[in-house]
């Protein structure tokens, strides 16, 4: 159940976001990076925790870089 929920509130966060933007008056680029970096800095600080520098030695990176 915990997952549908995640589900359903990702879903209208998502859908919900072009109009709180639209609202704040800036243009479309401007708002498309601001997005982006909120995504990019909510993702590293959900990220950093679970992050070992033992994770590095199993990366493909040419699949990362590709990606």
């Amino acid at each position: 159940m915990e997952l549908q929920i995640r589900a359903v509130l990702s879903g209208l966060f998502f859908g919900a976001w072009p109009l709180f933007m639209n609202l704040s008056g800036l243009p479309g680029p401007v708002s498309s990076a601001v997005f982006s970096g909120g995504t990019f800095l909510i993702l590293i600080l959900l990220a950093i925790p679970g992050f070992t520098p033992q994770d590095l030695e199993k990366v493909r990176w040419l699949f990362a870089a590709l990606a």
